[in-house]
């Protein structure tokens, strides 16, 4: 019996170890209000991709990518929770967007002017449509 117990004990603490690991080092999205905070008009592009983790993608390929989630989801993949900044605040003139990135939780566009440095940048929050285990517990603690 006592074996059993040890044997038990072992299990559990392997578990917790290998959860424990796999939720402090699965890696976390850059594109957030914090990352969208940091960014600021004036900056050039290559600042931009320094806050948020690399290059970002075209306005075609957003929408191609968008697309193809959602073909291969059977269902738009992320649910909007109506949070959206945008600076300055649009007046309907002067473009889109022209570089984007996505993350899990939320999407960052800049519009970049004639110097290529942002006029204007943009963030809108969401979360997965079918979080993970390890989405759903940082969700639940707030990370």
């Amino acid at each position: 019996m006592k074996r059993k117990l040890k044997w038990l004990v072992l299990v559990l603490v392997i578990l917790v170890v290998g959860l424990g690991t796999a939720f402090f080092l699965w890696p976390r999205d850059k594109i957030t209000v914090d990352s969208y905070k940091m960014m600021r008009l004036g900056m050039t592009e290559k600042e931009v991709e320094v806050i948020v983790g690399g290059p970002g993608i075209s306005r075609e390929e957003y929408l191609n990518r968008m697309t193809t989630l959602e073909v291969n989801l059977g269902k738009f993949p992320f649910v909007y929770d109506g949070s959206v900044l945008v600076e300055p605040e649009w007046d309907g003139k002067g473009g889109t967007f022209t570089v984007y990135w996505l993350g899990e939780r939320g999407l960052i566009a800049i519009q970049n002017d004639d110097e290529s440095q942002v006029s204007r940048k943009y963030f809108q929050r969401w979360h997965p449509a079918d979080p993970n285990l390890i989405d759903r517990l940082r969700d639940w603690l707030g990370w």
